[in-house]
């Protein structure tokens, strides 16, 4: 039973809220004005890219490709990833119980006393699930400052990450690239 709750509260809190997007950018800056976009590649691994890091870029570069910039080597904006996961908790309760006995009970801050014969079980829970971050930030390559970074959080790892979920992460973070030009 116990498990049965389990799994029914984390597809609850999955399905609920399985990502949120979060869009921060220089608002002095005019983005009409780039053209083109390259990566800046991992030092770790300069030579090797992962399936995942295959799957951002090719979401990326299609997102920025079809609102008009070109991807080349000598760019004006270098366009960085990052992805991590964190362990979460998620505590829920389940009570059962029959019959009826005295005693105080609680809500909200009122106090009451309540007779009743029985028992009540509670039971409290705690599961962990991954809580993935995945962090595209754009540089002015000649500046050398964040010009705009999107962010997308939620209740996956990069075992989640396909490419339909990939390319629905980054069309998310990336619908309102470019930022409107302010005036």
């Amino acid at each position: 039973m116990k498990t049965l709750i389990a799994i029914i509260s984390i597809a609850l809190l999955a399905s609920c809220s399985s990502y949120k997007t979060m869009v921060d950018y220089d608002s002095s800056k005019d983005f009409s004005e780039y053209n083109t976009f390259t990566y800046i590649k991992n030092q770790k691994h300069r030579s090797v890219k992962s399936l995942y890091s295959k799957r951002v870029e090719d979401a990326i570069t299609e997102q920025l490709s079809t609102k008009g910039l070109n991807q080349t080597e000598s760019a004006d904006l270098l366009v960085k990833t990052d992805f991590k996961v964190k362990k979460k908790k998620y505590m829920y309760s389940s009570t059962t119980g029959f019959g009826y006995y005295p005693g105080y009970y609680y809500h909200g801050r009122y106090h009451r006393y309540a007779y009743s014969r029985g028992f009540t079980t509670t039971t409290r829970s705690i599961e962990t699930y991954p809580e993935g971050t995945l962090m595209i930030t754009i540089i002015d390559r000649d500046l050398r400052e964040v010009v705009w970074q999107g962010i997308a959080k939620g209740a996956f790892s990069k075992k989640d990450l396909d490419d339909k979920m990939v390319n629905k992460l980054i069309a998310e973070v990336m619908k309102d690239y470019p930022p409107p030009v302010k005036k």
